[in-house]
């Protein structure tokens, strides 16, 4: 049988009250977070870098205990998106980027590295000198940042997609492309097209950063210190890596060592 009921102390009473109100912001707040879902703007075409991208995201969320959706945008939308709010974030861009945006946080961390590549039609294209490249008639697809910040100065043509390209290439309306290399090497397989052929050298390298909507500024500590140890863990570098391996590609030939 129990024993008789003792009332606890009114001091007891009032310092259990207390906690608990101490405790009632850290509970909505980690119940929040368990409830919150980050929706990630990425590209809605074929791509092994954003596979990449998305794949440190989702361990960088796993490790701060908030859930985030990866949402297909087609690319020309996707960064206007991120800064009007229809989504929370865009998965990865350069930069110089961000200022333009300021709507958006961008992360220090880097996310991932985008090798860039040029692509001709001609069987000696390999051989081809840098500043050869430079000056003939190029085709980027447009919105892509990376690729207008590392053309600037030469003869270009911003297509729509990776089929115009292809067509305008075929069709010899322009020279060379320059292109997201791992993006493109997989287009070129699912396609067939024989008329590309790369330059075997590192056109450019960028880093990549995420864009986080300002209206979840609170995560910004948090993911800092993730992708910082993931950083630090080799994590980064290696999902890079693994992406590489699992189409089967090499690492560009170093820039330096392209003729000039």
């Amino acid at each position: 049988m129990r024993g008789p009921f003792v009332p606890r102390p009114p001091a007891l009473r009032r310092r259990q009250a207390l906690l608990a109100a101490a405790l009632a912001p850290v509970a909505a707040s980690l119940a929040q977070a368990a409830t919150q879902v980050v929706r990630i703007g990425r590209t809605d075409y074929v791509s092994p870098l954003t596979d990449i991208e998305e794949r440190v995201l989702g361990l960088a969320f796993d490790r701060i205990g908030v859930r985030c959706q990866f949402v297909p945008i087609p690319l020309l939308r996707l960064i206007e998106m991120a800064n009007d709010g229809q989504v929370d974030a865009d998965i990865g861009r350069i930069p110089e980027v961000a200022d333009r945006f300021p709507n958006l946080i961008r992360l220090s961390t880097p996310i991932c590295q985008t090798e860039v590549a040029v692509y001709g039609r001609t069987a000696d294209f390999p051989r081809r000198t840098r500043s050869e490249i430079a000056g003939m008639s190029i085709g980027i697809v447009r919105g892509v940042f990376v690729l207008s910040k590392h053309t600037q100065g030469m003869k270009v043509i911003e297509v729509q997609n990776f089929e115009a390209i292809t067509n305008m290439m075929v069709n010899q309306r322009i020279d060379a492309a320059v292109a997201i290399y791992l993006d493109t090497e997989v287009q070129l397989r699912n396609r067939q097209v024989a008329e590309m052929v790369r330059w075997p050298y590192l056109w450019a390298s960028e880093p990549l950063h995420f864009l986080l909507h300002k209206s979840h500024a609170a995560l910004v500590p948090k993911l800092e210190e993730a992708l910082a140890r993931m950083a630090k863990e080799g994590l980064i570098q290696r999902y890079y890596a693994d992406g590489l391996k699992k189409i089967g590609l090499a690492p560009l030939l170093a820039a330096q060592a392209a003729p000039r």
